[in-house]
């Protein structure tokens, strides 16, 4: 029996230890991880908008000749993906972040300190009304 109970208490040390090192190289893991998905995302940007200036010439472009590891596909899909946010941008103008700016705008003057706040006073300035929501209904 006590001869048991001195390797469960061994055990139970080994699994802590255990345990601290998963942590410990979890979260040594974690900024080189981040590290690398930054560098990657930098990366892609280069080789994106040097493709794109081969493309504006009319050469053909090899992102291996130029030390990246990004294929020609997912060179044309980044600057797929980077058009269509640009476009998105210039046709809605929510996406700049104006319709924030307009309530931020309107709450100075209202006197709302938070975005519902201002959706609140603007639909119920001059109707009486106290809340918002539907309105009820009225019996013939």
């Amino acid at each position: 029996m006590r001869n048991n109970a001195k390797e469960l208490a061994l055990l139970s040390l080994y699994m802590q230890r255990t345990q601290r090192a998963y942590e410990r190289y979890r979260n040594d893991l974690k900024p080189m991880q981040e590290e690398r998905k930054a560098r990657h995302a930098q990366e892609l940007e280069q080789a994106r908008m040097l493709y794109q200036l081969a493309d504006a010439e009319g050469q053909d472009y090899d992102p291996q000749q130029d030390g990246f590891v990004f294929s020609l596909p997912e060179l044309k899909a980044a600057m797929d993906l980077f058009h269509r946010g640009v476009k998105a941008k210039r046709r809605h103008p929510l996406a700049k972040g104006e319709q924030s700016a307009r309530i931020s705008a309107a709450d100075e003057k209202s006197g709302a300190n938070s975005p519902q706040e201002h959706l609140e006073k603007r639909f119920t300035a001059g109707s009486g009304a106290t809340s918002v929501g539907p309105r009820p209904r009225t019996m013939p």
